[in-house]
């Protein structure tokens, strides 16, 4: 399995390391922000491509230029990563009538990115105190990640 040369975590997919957000090898994403700046990172809450100049990195993970998401990264963890917009609304849904804080990220909502093929992700995120109480909504439910994988 490869490993990220940011970071040191493996990665499944080659071109972006989940884990830092580093992007891998040369893929043709520019910076959301720099037209014709190639991005070296894609922000590890939100997914917006960003250059060597709008990156920061913080405790090894990557982020835009938006301050929340560092914070958002601090407080959250994410419950789920789901293949469709309709999926994360069902998620999103169910979580916040049972009382939860939750918040979700589209990875593909950037200019950079809408010409690629790349597949639908939402970013499902839940205040990390709430996670385990989260975890069992979405498993009564039959929609935890198990329970997607086997429909």
């Amino acid at each position: 399995m490869a490993r990220c040369d940011q970071c040191g975590d493996a990665v499944n997919d080659m071109d972006l390391c989940t884990s830092c957000g580093a992007i891998l090898g040369s893929p043709s994403w520019e910076c959301e922000l720099h037209a014709d700046v190639p991005a070296v990172a894609r922000c590890v809450v939100c997914g917006k491509p960003v250059c060597g100049d709008c990156a920061t990195r913080l405790g090894g993970r990557f982020f835009c230029d938006v301050l929340s998401h560092r914070d958002i990264a601090a407080e959250t963890v994410v419950l789920a990563v789901c293949s469709s917009p309709f999926e994360a609304d069902m998620i999103l849904e169910n979580l916040a009538q049972s009382g939860l804080d939750v918040i979700a990220f589209a990875r593909n909502a950037f200019n950079a990115l809408a010409l690629l093929s790349l597949p639908s992700v939402v970013q499902v995120r839940v205040r990390s105190g709430q996670a385990g109480q989260a975890r069992e909504v979405l498993k009564k439910l039959a929609l935890d990640e198990e329970s997607r994988r086997e429909l």
